[in-house]
Formats: structure tokens, sequence, C-alpha cells
């Protein structure tokens, strides 16, 4: 599955848990969105937003490698995503793991949380 989400001012609650998404792509404008990554699968998933508030959740299963550039305020679990260096988190067994999410942020995103 390929999902691709364009919005302008919005609220996003997008739940994938269950979905095996190859590929999601978001861009906003002024939003709040809150999505749940596949348990399954390799996943790339792409945000582009303005002042967005955004809140992923990675299920407990699934090893992510997320990558940020412009994004003001981060709040990301240190201990499943370790800080590699200034823009990049990454769980310990992401090149292994088989479920995982490749996590890509950019723009003026306001605050981000992963879980």
């Amino acid at each position: 599955v390929l999902l691709t989400v364009e919005a302008g001012a919005s609220s996003l609650n997008i739940d994938l848990k269950d979905v095996l998404a190859k590929r999601l792509v978001i861009k906003t404008g002024a939003s709040s969105v809150n999505v749940t990554l596949p348990a399954h699968g390799a996943c790339l998933f792409d945000l582009d937003g303005g002042a967005t508030s955004v809140n992923i959740l990675v299920p407990e299963t699934t090893a992510a490698r997320i990558r940020v550039a412009g994004v003001t305020s981060m709040d990301v679990d240190l201990a499943r995503f370790p800080r590699l260096d200034a823009d990049i988190y990454q769980s310990l067994d992401f090149e292994a793991a088989s479920d995982r999410a490749e996590i890509n942020m950019s723009s003026g995103l306001g605050k981000v949380t992963v879980r």
C-alpha cells in the first residue's frame, strides 16, 4: 500500500498498525497529526509540514530510523531510539529488522513526539 496525504490546516489520525504499507507521505500546513505506523514489513514515511504537532507511534515490534531536519522540538523515546548524531535516531536492531520504519521529517515542523 502507498498512501499520500496532502492537507492544509487539518487534524489527521492515521492508524496503519495492521496495514502492510510500504510508503506513507504526509504533506501538511498548520496541522495536528497522529500516526500509528505498520507493525509488519518495511515502511518509508516522509513527513513535510508547516507549523505542525506530530505524534508518531512505532509499534513495539517495529524498529525505526528517524531523520529530522528543521524540527523545532523533538521528544523521542531514547531508550528505543538512541540518538546517533544531531539529526538521526535509530533502534539498535534497525539494520537487521524485517519489521521496520524509516521516518524522514522536514520543513518547519513544530513539536514532534516519537514513541
